[in-house]
C-alpha cells in the first residue's frame, strides 16, 4: 500500500502499513476551520488558569495556537514545516514545488504572525473584559514572539508526526 501527499506540483509516495492520501498544504496556506472562537476561548481559559502573568499567558496561547495550526495529528494536511535536525537551524518547508530547506529565522516569524492573526480573528469578543489583558499582552509582544525559539518544539514534534502520517519523511527538491 502507498501513502500519497500532494501539494500543487509535488507528489510524495511512501510505503506504509495503511492507505491514506494526504494533500499537504503549502506553508502559509494551512486550512484552519477547526480553530474557531470556542477553541480560542478554551485555549485562553487554560492559559489564564496556568499563569498569573498576562505575558506568560499570551506566550502559552501563541504556542498552543501554533500546535493547533501546524502540528495537529488530526490535520496532517497542515504539517507544512518540520525541523529535520535538532542541531541545525534549518527547517523543511512545503512550498509550491515541493519540500525545501529554509533558515529557521525565515520560518518562525510567519508562523507567529499566523498564530496571532488566528487568535485575534477568533477571540471571544463577548468576554472582552475577561481576556483584555491577555490580548493586550499578545498585541504588545507580537514582535518578540516572532523571535521566540520555543516555536522550535512545534517543528521538532512535526518531524515525528509527518513521518507517522506519510510513513517516511519527504525528500527535498
Amino acid at each position: 500500500m502507498y501513502n500519497t501527499a500532494v501539494a500543487q506540483q509535488s507528489t510524495y509516495n511512501a510505503p506504509v502499513s495503511h492507505h491514506h492520501t494526504y494533500n499537504i498544504n503549502v506553508f502559509g496556506s494551512e486550512q484552519l476551520p477547526h480553530i474557531d472562537r470556542q477553541v480560542v476561548k478554551a485555549i485562553m481559559d487554560t492559559a489564564m488558569g496556568a499563569s498569573q502573568s498576562p505575558t506568560n499567558a499570551a506566550l502559552m496561547v501563541l504556542l498552543k495556537a501554533a500546535t493547533l495550526i501546524y502540528s495537529d495529528p488530526d490535520h496532517p494536511e497542515n504539517l507544512t514545516c518540520y525541523l529535520p535536525n535538532k542541531k541545525h537551524d534549518t527547517v523543511m518547508v512545503h512550498g509550491e514545488s515541493g519540500w525545501e530547506v529554509q533558515p529557521m529565522q525565515l520560518v518562525i516569524p510567519p508562523m507567529a504572525t499566523k498564530c496571532c492573526d488566528v487568535l485575534f480573528m477568533n477571540q471571544p469578543f463577548e468576554h472582552a473584559e475577561r481576556y483584555g489583558d491577555l490580548m493586550t499582552a499578545l498585541r504588545y509582544n507580537e514582535t518578540a514572539f516572532k523571535d521566540n525559539r520555543e516555536m522550535r518544539t512545534v517543528l521538532v514534534r512535526n518531524k515525528i508526526l509527518l513521518e507517522r502520517a506519510l510513513g517516511a519523511l519527504p525528500i527535498t527538491k
